[in-house]
């Protein structure tokens, strides 16, 4: 009976090593936790200033030492939203969303972090953003908090809607108009 223990522990041990060694020389992946993250929309109109937040968003991150080896956040089209039923529909109407479903920002090329004290870091992500089926090979720079079982990823980019041929809303036949320059906030938590 010690004989076969002994075999079951040798086995067991040689289970762990070789799930510790792919883990460690694989990196660790880290799911978006949609709860904790926030990305909002600030944009302007001929009548008002407005945000409209996103409601689901998911992803996900790889990190081995101080590489991010795949980074990707989705956001469904739809939940974005502002408040005001109007302005969502006519956001909807020029994302296209009956056909476009997602938004969709993916890091196909590793990068690496920069420490600037214990456990935060800059980063500066080259990746492609995916808008009503346009792609732009765009540079987003993040501010990067990390522990042992979360990061935290903060910052903003400005582009133009029509950089992704997104025509900007419009509404009560056109005399309220929205301006064509966008800023994007982000402040989102991975966990393992």
């Amino acid at each position: 009976m010690l004989v076969i223990n002994n075999k079951i522990a040798k086995v067991l041990i040689l289970f762990i090593v070789f799930n510790l060694t792919t883990r460690i020389s694989w990196g660790q992946e880290y799911k978006l936790v949609n709860i904790s993250s926030e990305l909002s929309i600030f944009g302007t109109s001929t009548l008002h200033d407005w945000e409209i937040k996103v409601e689901n968003i998911k992803g996900s991150i790889n990190i081995e030492s101080l590489i991010v080896n795949s980074l990707k956040i989705e956001i469904e089209a739809e939940s974005l939203k502002s408040g005001h039923k109007g302005m969502d529909k006519n956001t909807y109407k020029a994302l296209e969303t009956d056909t476009y479903k997602t938004i969709v920002f993916q890091m196909p090329n590793s990068s690496e972090l920069s420490e600037q004290s214990e456990g935060k870091y800059l980063m500066e992500a080259k990746g492609d953003l995916t808008i009503s089926g346009t792609t732009k090979n765009i540079t987003l720079k993040f501010n990067v908090e990390r522990n042992n079982d979360q990061i935290k990823l903060k910052g903003e980019k400005t582009f133009n809607m029509t950089d992704f041929n997104i025509d900007p809303p419009k509404a009560l036949m056109g005399t309220i108009k929205t301006g064509n320059e966008i800023t994007v906030k982000y402040h989102v938590t991975f966990n393992k």
